[in-house]
């Protein structure tokens, strides 16, 4: 994995206004669905049009599963686990399906995918580039 040294200025805190270094992964975008399909073919005795079909399902079906609340098992990918979170209130009563605030998923990867990751060889790259800027929020008129 390729790592490269950034400055970012700091906007906030004790070292407001400083120029401090970190270390972030090189990106070199994501690998595509299209991408995959086509390395699980060429590794696999099955066509590209099977593989897709068996992803379709294999997505159709963990969707399902998680819709209804239940975790489903990767294998050596590692567990889906559907997730919400809630509001309090101060009674039984009031706690109903309209305290929910955000559902998703999270993703709990194998411990064997971790260490993987922990043993992957590092390099870094030396340069110096400035880190991401933030966008500050702006306020739009639609004066004319």
């Amino acid at each position: 994995m390729e790592l490269q040294i950034v400055w970012l200025k700091m906007a906030v805190g004790p070292k407001k206004g400083q120029k401090q270094y970190t270390i972030r992964r090189v990106n070199y975008g994501d690998v595509t669905y299209e991408a995959l399909l086509d390395e699980v073919e060429a590794a696999s005795t099955f066509s590209g049009a099977d593989v897709e079909v068996m992803m379709k399902m294999f997505g159709k079906i963990v969707e399902e599963k998680l819709s209804c609340g239940v975790p489903v098992d990767l294998g050596p990918l590692g567990t889906l686990r559907p997730k919400i979170t809630a509001k309090s209130v101060a009674t039984k009563e009031q706690c109903t399906a309209k305290t929910i605030t955000n559902k998703g998923v999270t993703y709990y990867p194998r411990a064997e995918l971790v260490e993987a990751l922990n043993k992957a060889s590092l390099r870094v790259i030396n340069s110096e580039i400035r880190g991401r800027k933030h966008k500050k929020k702006t306020s739009e008129s639609n004066e004319e």
